[in-house]
């Protein structure tokens, strides 16, 4: 529905103006000035209002004009319903401005869905004002209201994070009535720069691989003052051993990033041992909390929405429209060594770990040498700490792809995985890249019940449907039925292991046989 998309853009467009002017010049009011004042005006006394957490009914696009909104106060731990007329300041256009933003996503799942299978999956896009307890009317601790209000407090704590780094918020919102989200980020230790374990630090220490003389701009570079604000140059990165020039971009990739000899399609970004201003220079996309001199951000720019889907549980969403290296986010978490990988997303870990925490596991594509002489991938682990990249969900036909980069933190060349759109997207659509590219249920090296029993992409490609999943066992099972020894003595094939429902089918066929 372009003629919509087109009158919300216009919308959020007039809310962000409208934000701006009341944080510059000194405008942004506290809200004990904006109480202070309704006292002197004679007007009725207030509470500090935190937030709003939810109104009643309102159409996409539509002006907040409702008789009552859900409303954390400053000192009450329990929300209540309040008149909405009775708010003034600052929150209320905030709130209007972060109403503007969801009413894309509502657009986008209503035109890909169905006004009806909206209605269905989605009863909660607004709530219905509910009596509460003692004079303030606070809600019951199991009621939605006060489920939005645990969910809203959770998202607080993330954005608190995100403003020491100087990066865009996010929202996290949850439309269903399951109310079961809030366990699962309240469980998580939100970080927004991966953590490295002590024999990590060592090992990237043991296995520079002289980087640390090789990165270094030259005389040719400081001569000419070089700000990477243009084409690369002969003189730049290139002339260094560790790096050439890639593609038509001519981005500087490491050639030797894998320690192995092996080429590496890594990208390097500039540090503090080059010429460049940090400020103005291209070539630092990942490093967050530097601003340039047209004031955007570094790293991620747009903010982002945490979104609960009723069959695949948190995802992430866009709140703005995004180009292929506007990056979606960095994935974080705390970065171990293993011993052997069966693929980039499967990682064979200690033992002692659940399937669910492993999943939220990622090789870094980075083998480094222990002081043994053995080899090893390092990994990083999101599955207790990490960022909002974790809740990225799987798609058939992604809209998001995975770029390995090498980044200098603490004196150390540390390789960190990064997540940018395929291609446009527009606000309000779900982000998603494929867990396992070009794999199948049919496929042994495919580990799809790590993730999910059945996809929920929707997609026509779709590789993990209901009916292709249950084509692949019924394959399964009959190849391990023919499985027997030949009569002549020769050795049958290796047989691959199957789950207990499998083998119990297994048995059943070979009964009947019988």
């Amino acid at each position: 529905n372009c003629k919509k998309y087109k009158e919300l853009t216009k919308t959020v467009e007039k809310l962000e103006k409208d934000l701006s002017k009341v944080f510059t010049k000194g405008k942004h009011e506290s809200a004990k000035v904006l109480d202070d004042r309704a006292k002197r005006r004679g007007e009725t006394k207030q509470c500090k209002v935190d937030y709003f957490i939810a109104t009643e009914d309102r159409e996409i696009g539509g002006r907040l004009v409702t008789a009552q909104i859900l409303v954390k106060s400053n000192g009450y731990a329990r929300p209540s319903w309040q008149k909405s007329g009775a708010q003034k300041g600052r929150q209320v256009l905030e709130y209007m401005q972060r109403q503007a933003r969801l009413d894309f996503v509502e657009l986008v799942i209503r035109q890909l869905d169905g006004d009806k299978d909206f209605e269905s999956n989605y009863p909660c896009r607004y709530l219905t004002a509910e009596d509460g307890e003692g004079q303030g009317g606070y809600l019951e601790q199991k009621s939605l209201g006060q489920y939005k209000n645990q969910i809203r407090a959770l998202e607080y704590s993330f954005n608190q994070t995100l403003k020491r780094y100087q990066l865009p918020p996010i929202y996290v919102e949850d439309w269903t009535t399951k109310m079961k989200g809030a366990e699962d980020l309240r469980k998580l230790k939100f970080i927004q720069s991966s953590i490295l374990t002590a024999e990590v630090k060592q090992l990237l220490k043991d296995n520079e691989n002289g980087l640390g003389d090789a990165i270094r701009c030259g005389d040719e570079c400081r001569a000419s003052g070089a700000n990477c604000d243009s084409k690369w140059h002969g003189n730049c990165c290139a002339r260094n051993q560790a790096l050439e020039m890639v593609g038509t971009e001519q981005t500087p990739r490491f050639t030797q990033g894998n320690r192995m000899g092996e080429p590496c399609s890594a990208r390097f970004e500039c540090t503090d041992a080059c010429a460049c201003d940090p400020a103005t220079c291209c070539n630092r996309i990942v490093q967050a909390g530097l601003k340039c001199d047209n004031n955007r951000i570094k790293g991620r720019k747009h903010p982002l929405l945490i979104f609960f889907h009723p069959v695949k549980g948190w995802t992430i969403r866009t709140l703005a429209e995004m180009g292929v290296w506007d990056m979606i986010g960095e994935y974080c978490g705390v970065e171990s060594i293993l011993k052997y990988i069966s693929y980039y997303l499967q990682v064979q870990t200690e033992p002692s770990r659940t399937a669910k925490a492993k999943a939220y596991d990622v090789d870094l594509q980075y083998p480094v040498k222990r002081a043994n002489g053995s080899m090893g991938n390092l990994y990083v682990a999101a599955d207790a700490k990490g960022n909002e990249t974790r809740f990225l969900s799987h798609g058939c036909d992604p809209n998001a792809r995975m770029e390995p980069y090498i980044i200098e933190r603490h004196g150390l060349f540390a390789n960190t995985m990064v997540f940018f759109p395929i291609r446009s997207l527009i606000r309000g659509e779900e982000c998603v890249f494929d867990y396992m590219p070009d794999l199948t249920p049919e496929d042994e090296a495919c580990h799809y019940k790590m993730y999910f029993n059945e996809c929920g992409c929707k997609s026509p490609k779709c590789r993990f449907t209901k009916e292709k999943i249950e084509a692949a066992e019924r394959a399964l099972e009959m190849e391990e039925l023919n499985e027997e020894e030949d009569g002549d003595g020769s050795v049958a094939r290796k047989k691959t292991k199957s789950s207990p429902a499998v083998k119990r089918r297994i048995i059943k066929l070979k009964k009947k046989e019988l």
